[in-house]
């Protein structure tokens, strides 16, 4: 990575990830749906997810404290 993209923000997300059955429920229920709602673009099934927070754009170098901090929160759930 380049030193001007590595000082770029990132727009991060905290999300939980969906079970492939419910993937391909959502799925289905896109494609036969999606001539009602004309998106630009729809979102890929594999990107499907629920935000649980938005972070918004953050500092590259702060990544590693934020992730240490879920860890150990997850882990002490």
């Amino acid at each position: 990575m380049d030193k001007e993209n590595k000082e770029r923000p990132l727009r991060l997300f905290i999300a939980v990830r969906l079970p492939d059955e419910l993937k391909s429920v959502l799925e289905r229920w896109r494609e036969a749906h999606q001539h009602l709602y004309p998106f630009k673009k729809w979102t890929h099934r594999e990107d499907y997810h629920i935000t649980v927070q938005f972070l918004g754009d953050v500092e590259p170098e702060r990544v590693p404290a934020i992730a240490e901090k879920l860890n150990l929160n997850f882990e002490s759930a």
